[in-house]
């Protein structure tokens, strides 16, 4: 087993300086073997003093790292990108983000196609004529003796029953009956017929006490077609139930209107 020990500048020159002493020594000695005495003792001492030499001491501070060295080469060139993965699944459906702000108004569309020219149809019809029941279960259509205003025709000439209707749609029917019983209390009936046939669920009853008058006002809508006929009737429990008719009073400022046994007013409302 080897020892190793660590020599400074120091003795490393002593170790050079022995070594070349003992060289010349021992020349010397060849030379002249009567100083034999006198090498031993040169040697001795040299020895002595490089056996003196002290302990190695500390390790000097470590220097300052030198500057780093340029970067090499890049390595060899990039490889060809692979191949697109398969495309993976639908993730979930997120939230619903908030209402974005209303849009500018767009621009205004083009006029349409003129419509066709619809004229107000109407007509209002009255009867100057008082119209008594015929009896128990008798129907009497009730007539008008003039249209006082409007377009919507009747067929043949006044006195007449039958309005004749100018377009198919729907009709505003509004009349006001003046009720009467001549004798005793009886009563009334009214309804509307299209084409001869009454219209279901329209019929009106009063009872009035003789000499009692009431005014009997019903408002209808009805789907009627082109050449239609419209009329109403009147059905009475006797003879005595009639729709009256007033003259005028001419003796009043202003001098007081008729009151007609029958208005009726029409409109066409709808196609």
């Amino acid at each position: 087993m080897y020892s190793t020990k660590i020599f400074n500048w120091s003795q490393i020159l002593h170790i050079i300086i022995y070594n070349i002493i003992i060289n010349n020594y021992n020349m010397m000695l060849s030379h002249q073997g009567t100083n034999n005495i006198i090498g031993s003792y040169i040697k001795l001492k040299l020895n002595h003093q490089i056996n003196q030499i002290g302990p190695t001491g500390y390790t000097g501070h470590t220097g300052p790292t030198g500057y780093t060295g340029p970067t090499g080469q890049p390595g060899g060139q990039t490889g060809f990108t692979g191949p697109t993965g398969e495309t993976g699944p639908t993730g979930a459906t997120g939230s619903t983000g908030s209402t974005g702000p209303l849009g500018g108004t767009g621009p205004l569309g083009g006029t349409g196609p003129t419509g066709p020219t619809v004229y107000p149809i109407y007509a209002s019809f009255l009867s100057t004529g008082t119209q008594a029941s015929s009896g128990t279960n008798t129907l009497v259509p009730i007539t008008y003796s003039e249209r006082s205003i409007g377009n919507i025709g009747v067929t043949g000439s006044y006195p007449t029953s039958t309005i004749l209707i100018p377009n198919t749609g729907v009709y505003r029917v509004l009349f006001s009956a003046q009720c009467d019983s001549a004798s005793g209390k009886h009563s009334i009936e009214i309804f509307p017929a299209i084409n001869g046939v009454g219209v279901p669920n329209s019929n009106t009853l009063i009872k009035v006490e003789q000499q009692s008058e009431n005014c009997l006002t019903v408002e209808y809508f009805l789907q009627m077609n082109q050449n239609d006929i419209l009329e109403l009737y009147l059905k009475g429990d006797s003879t005595n139930s009639r729709l009256l008719y007033v003259a005028p009073d001419a003796s009043t400022t202003p001098a007081t209107p008729a009151i007609p046994s029958i208005i009726l007013d029409i409109q066409l409302i709808a196609l």
